[in-house]
């Protein structure tokens, strides 16, 4: 919730902020996914942007393993943040309570303006047409825009996830679980 604040804070006064993550789709721990939903409305109204990856290699996925821990071939880890176009922060750091108390985490703050200018570009060109952007629409319905299709595509339900996924991680979103994401 303090990040989530901290992210609307930063919108609210003006500064651009974009959130790449994993879609349901693609992640590896989709109890993570289920913490992320509950403030991607919330997120949105502020004027954060969200973009979710999307799956880019149609691997055959284990029929041994139930869905909701199979893993994914896409799956996004590394944590990039840019600021103000001059300075970037590559780590493994989960921006949560687990990472901050628990976990041994590492990172690199590097002073670099032509490194950040050239993660700004890829979230300009690059991005848009390998992720599906969370939107909301005139009646603040949650949907995602996939612009690698013309015309774009509109899409109601979790991209690419079938029905026993987003079920497992709307169960889980409904358990107290938030101290453990």
């Amino acid at each position: 919730p303090a990040g989530v604040k901290e992210l609307e804070n930063l919108s609210e006064q003006g500064v651009k902020v974009r959130v790449l993550t994993n879609s349901l789709a693609v992640t590896d721990v989709p109890a993570v996914h289920a913490g992320y939903q509950r403030h991607r409305r919330r997120l949105l109204l502020s004027g954060v942007q969200l973009f979710e990856l999307r799956r880019t290699e149609e691997k055959r996925l284990r029929k041994d393993v139930r869905p909701y821990f199979r893993r994914s071939a896409s799956s996004l880890h590394a944590k990039t943040v840019t600021v103000d176009a001059k300075r970037v922060f590559v780590g493994s750091f989960n921006f949560d309570p687990r990472s901050a108390q628990i976990n041994t985490e590492s990172g690199l703050l590097i002073e670099s303006v032509e490194m950040a200018e050239r993660i700004n570009a890829m979230f300009e060109h690059e991005l848009p047409l390998r992720t599906y952007e969370a939107r909301l629409n005139r009646f603040y319905k949650l949907y995602w825009l996939d612009k690698s299709k013309i015309p774009a595509l509109r899409l109601y339900k979790e991209p690419g996830a079938g029905i026993w996924r987003r079920l497992a991680v709307w169960l889980t979103a409904r358990l107290p679980v938030d101290h453990l994401l």
